[in-house]
């Protein structure tokens, strides 16, 4: 997300589970201006990164950012701003089986709002803040 008129950014990643339990996250303040694509192309390698760090196997990574969602699905090189970004992902992700998936900003809500409520860098392998917990619950029909 960009933050305070495009001077800086924050990124917000979920890991969830299919019922919408949290499993891991990470936000990151990015203190220089940014442009919106380079901020999702970072929010996509730091996913990538946790993806690695955790060890899975096989994961869906879901962006409301179509332009890069298109990008990452060609698997081409891309000699635009966000290629580096892209080739560091894929050679991160090494034998991982990875789908990218398009999702409108209402099914990537929660992330949304841990990159727009980012304060410099944290992260957890347990629970996220619990206004970001409560969304995803929400976004998978669960009672609050």
């Amino acid at each position: 997300a960009c933050l305070d008129g495009g001077k800086e950014g924050g990124i917000g990643d979920i890991a969830h589970d299919s019922a919408g339990q949290c499993l891991a996250w990470c936000s990151v303040r990015v203190w220089r201006p940014v442009k919106p694509l380079l901020i999702e192309a970072l929010a996509v390698r730091e996913a990538v990164r946790l993806v690695a760090q955790q060890g899975w196997a096989q994961v869906i990574i879901e962006g409301d950012c179509e332009p890069l969602i298109r990008k990452l699905l060609t698997a081409k090189p891309d000699s635009s701003d966000v290629g580096p970004l892209i080739s560091d992902c894929f050679s991160l992700l090494g034998s991982v089986f990875v789908s990218f998936t398009f999702v409108r900003r209402t099914g990537n809500f929660s992330a949304h709002c841990l990159a727009r409520h980012v304060s410099s860098f944290a992260d957890g392998l347990s629970s996220p803040p619990n206004y970001i917990q409560d969304m995803l619950l929400a976004d998978f029909g669960h009672d609050l």
